[in-house]
């Protein structure tokens, strides 16, 4: 029976907290480490795992590990570049598991004892082919790295060093060296989607959304940098051939940590998501009151910029360096997918209808029902974000964001429209 540790980072190192083991490449199970589970600082590795059971079956199981890896085109992308099926969960953490979302890290326990952390300088050459030839590109250092990205999107973990002057050093993490941001790469069908997350992030926190800091790598496709909010450089960091080691921050999204599997991370039937993930904001969060209005603000912003793919994958929490504090982790992932040809049902309803051209102000009155807050409540926020957005894309404030662009784009040109459209549609 293969059989992977898992470890998690705590107060400066790594400790075991259970293992996961597979009796065949398709079947996978977890177990928590009995002196783990048993200490007084334990605490679960998953809201959907509990301390209170040590084993957990193939389908307890999935939620959270299946997914730390990529999905889609990604998966396929690392799964070919490693010569592994897609579908072996149990080696393709063990190829990429050291350096995941969060704050664990997965592998045999030599493979630990063997790994020295290190910061691999990267030359330009090597950006500009991540950039360009993105689905070679990044296999191959989520390879070398042996680290793992959730999503659908082409993306890797990079250590970026700022000096003086503003120019920008990268550094891909080897071993227990963490990295900083997130690399998103080019879409091939869709040239223009770092430039609509790039709009879409920072017209978020124009309007109050608390987001992660944002930016653009201007290589000959250009790319988006990320700073990660699972990562903190504190004063009591590692040093890694002279850079500051980030600490790591466990984080898991509400796919993980209501242990629903990620091909189900959008609403089907009758389904409530809001509701489930109100339900855990009030329950877990250390600010539920302040959790739950951020999570109907988003949800406002969601629909007024047209982004459809607001899944269950894409809103998380985020816990404290001592894992006894958990909160709702910034917003990421905020696109407009309605400027493209795509779906038009949104992952989460809006009150009766999930078809972003049916909602109407009234379907907000319904939505106030799954977050648990006032019907007045619930139109007050609406509002509130109808004239902060309506603010931010008719004046100059966000327009300086792309000065460095050169002329705005079809893409944010649509964007506008498709919000204005949607706060007219949502008025009094």
């Amino acid at each position: 029976m293969a059989s992977l540790k898992v470890e998690r980072s705590y107060q400066g190192s790594f400790e075991p907290i259970g293992r996961l083991e597979s009796s065949s490449a398709y079947d996978i199970s977890f177990t928590y480490d009995e002196q783990y589970r048993t200490d007084s600082n334990a605490v679960p590795l998953s809201l959907s795992l509990p301390l209170a059971k040590s084993s957990y079956s193939i389908d307890e199981t999935l939620p959270f590990f299946e997914g730390l890896l990529p999905e889609g085109q990604a998966l396929e992308n690392l799964a070919y570049g490693l010569g592994i099926s897609p579908l072996n969960i149990m080696d393709l953490l063990h190829a990429v598991g050291r350096e995941t979302v969060g704050a664990i890290r997965i592998g045999f326990a030599d493979d630990f004892d063997l790994e020295q952390p290190a910061y691999i300088p990267l030359t330009e050459d090597d950006i500009e082919q991540l950039s360009d030839k993105s689905g070679v590109a990044a296999p191959l250092l989520l390879r070398r790295a042996r680290l793992s990205l959730a999503g659908a999107q082409s993306k890797i973990g990079l250590y970026i060093q700022t000096g003086p002057d503003g120019e920008k050093t990268y550094y891909l993490p080897n071993g227990a060296a963490a990295s900083t941001h997130i690399i998103k790469t080019g879409n091939d069908r869709y040239s223009d989607l770092v430039l609509n997350e790039y709009y879409c992030i920072s017209l978020a926190r124009v309007c109050g959304l608390v987001v992660p800091e944002v930016e653009i790598i201007h290589t000959e496709r250009p790319m988006l940098a990320l700073k990660r909010f699972d990562r903190s450089i504190r004063s009591n960091s590692p040093v890694v051939n002279g850079l500051p080691s980030p600490i790591r921050l466990h984080q898991e999204d509400f796919s993980q940590a209501l242990g629903i599997n990620r091909v189900m991370k959008y609403e089907m039937g009758d389904s409530d998501y809001r509701q489930k993930v109100s339900a855990l904001i009030r329950e877990y969060s250390a600010s539920p009151l302040q959790d739950i209005e951020a999570l109907a603000m988003l949800g406002c912003f969601d629909f007024l910029i047209g982004n459809c793919d607001n899944h269950l994958k894409n809103i998380s929490i985020i816990y404290s360096e001592d894992y006894r504090q958990i909160c709702l982790a910034p917003f990421y992932d905020l696109i407009s997918t309605t400027v493209y040809e795509l779906d038009r049902d949104m992952g989460m309803r809006i009150g009766s209808t999930r078809d972003i051209d049916q909602v109407d102000r009234q379907d907000f009155t319904l939505m106030c029902t799954s977050l648990g807050i006032s019907r007045k409540r619930m139109l007050s926020l609406l509002d509130e974000m109808r004239e902060r957005l309506s603010l931010a894309i008719a004046g100059d404030t966000t327009d300086e964001l792309f000065k460095s662009l050169g002329s705005k784009s079809q893409v944010i040109k649509e964007i506008r429209q498709g919000a204005l459209k949607r706060i007219s549609m949502v008025g009094k």
